[in-house]
């Protein structure tokens, strides 16, 4: 079975959406980077310096469509062919656009490139929109800027899905974990057991997973990305 784990790389919102809301994602998405940038330093982790990242989610895929999100391009004369048969659909299905989907035209090459939608749920805890920690979401909704986001997929075993699942019921709608961001800045591992900070759930959710070696009591997107990367290999740009 396979997962994955979604990084923000701290790109946006358009500041022409409201200034506050700009000012606020910058300062959050760079005090992240930038203080994990620090303690990377600090712990000669050079090699992970260049997962710049503010913010991690986990995508669980659609039963039926997967994560979605796969492409084909399709000449005019192609296209016609297909429609006068009526293969269009079956044809696009056996190319791997197995749900809906956006048609862009290019006049250039005279074709059509077909985009199929996102699928799936993001897991994760944030403060981000109406959220006030540990929440489920559809993926088209988390993700609706895909140029904002990279991703390592993952495989894992079904039977492990089980724990990891009653932890994802158990945590669900619990409170963010601010106590927990502190211990970024101290010596001493300051958490709450309740509460959750994005990437301390999801790393969990890793290692229950068996996709990361243990469970790290503190741990940023940062620096669970290198943990991935180093198994899975480096993060893709989703878009």
């Amino acid at each position: 079975m396979k997962v994955r784990f979604v990084f923000h790389t701290g790109k946006g919102p358009n500041i022409r959406n409201g200034f506050g809301r700009w000012l606020k994602a910058k300062a959050i998405s760079v005090g992240i980077i930038g203080w994990t940038a620090v303690l990377a330093v600090v712990r000669l982790d050079w090699k992970i310096l260049k997962y710049s990242f503010d913010h991690v989610e986990i995508w669980w895929p659609d039963k039926e469509c997967g994560f979605g999100m796969n492409s084909l391009e399709i000449s005019d004369a192609c296209r016609c062919h297909l429609e006068i048969k009526g293969y269009l659909d079956s044809f696009l299905n056996q190319k791997g656009i197995v749900g809906w989907y956006t048609e862009q035209y290019n006049k250039e090459s005279q074709s059509t490139l077909f985009i199929e939608n996102i699928y799936g749920e993001c897991f994760s805890s944030t403060t981000r929109g109406n959220a006030k920690g540990v929440r489920i979401a559809p993926a088209s909704e988390v993700l609706k800027h895909p140029e904002r986001w990279m991703y390592i997929e993952c495989d894992f075993h079904g039977n492990q899905m089980v724990s990891a699942k009653r932890v994802m019921n158990n945590a669900n709608t619990a409170k963010y974990d601010y106590w927990g961001l502190f211990g970024f800045f101290s010596p001493f591992n300051i958490e709450d057991d309740s509460k959750w900070y994005c990437s301390e759930i999801c790393a969990y959710i890793a290692f229950l997973l068996g996709v990361i070696d243990r469970d790290y009591k503190r741990i940023s997107p940062r620096r669970l990305a290198g943990k991935l990367a180093k198994r899975w290999g480096e993060p893709k740009e989703l878009k």
